[in-house]
């Protein structure tokens, strides 16, 4: 994955449009984030960690009662199994 190509992508498509939209909208950009995972490397973190998508990753797996609790949690799990 590239660099321009990778902050193009998540800045229209992540970062302008699925975190800030409704609760399917945010579970594909979930998807999509757990699908890229395996491809990105050290300089694409602060890329993919973008403020919104963080922010609503973050209330997610906090908050058992909204709908992305569990995909949340998952992704996490993911996330942290993709650094161990």
């Amino acid at each position: 994955v590239s660099t321009p190509a990778l902050e193009a992508l998540w800045g229209v498509v992540v970062e302008g449009g699925l975190m800030d939209s409704s609760h399917e909208r945010r579970y594909l950009g979930f998807q999509l984030f757990s699908r890229l995972l395996p491809h990105l490397r050290a300089e694409h973190v602060a890329i993919v960690f973008s403020p919104a998508f963080t922010r609503t990753l973050v209330n997610a797996a906090k908050r058992k009662d909204t709908y992305l609790h569990a995909s949340a949690q998952r992704l996490m799990d993911g996330i942290n199994q993709f650094l161990a």
